[in-house]
């Protein structure tokens, strides 16, 4: 059954890309021990977290397929704003300054794609930093 040598080949490579996440894991998976579900996660959330795992997936837009497969693994796998104390921005002189990330703080914002529709017009979508953003009414 070639299907299964598939799926033991990419459990391999999942094991071996959570055992580069920490020494801890490292030292366990050479000394041939395997490991729980539950370390797998983790490994998994943290390496995603530290940019050293690369989550690939698939799915079909136009039918739906693995859509919320994909949108529940980018929930529990992307880092959240508690992972994070701080984000590096730019200040109005070019000179990198540090934003805390807190609610109550003043608004700050990265606008990461703006797009010019023809029917709703200019749509620019952000991450919010720091501070909070309300609907505003017309």
């Amino acid at each position: 059954m070639p299907k299964l040598d598939i799926m033991e080949d990419l459990k391999t490579a999942i094991e071996e890309a959570v055992a580069e996440t920490s020494e801890e894991m490292f030292d366990k998976y050479f000394a041939g021990e395997k490991f729980s579900e539950e370390e797998i996660i983790n490994g998994l959330h943290k390496g995603v977290r530290d940019g050293t795992i690369s989550p690939v997936f698939c799915g079909d837009a136009y039918t739906n397929s693995g859509i919320e497969m994909f949108l529940d693994d980018i929930v529990f796998l992307a880092p959240t704003s508690k992972d994070k104390e701080f984000e590096i921005a730019k200040d109005e002189k070019g000179e990198e300054v540090e934003i805390e990330i807190n609610e109550n703080d003043p608004v700050s914002c990265i606008v990461f794609k703006s797009i010019n529709d023809p029917f709703i017009g200019k749509l620019s979508f952000f991450k919010v930093i720091s501070g909070k953003i309300k609907p505003v009414s017309y």
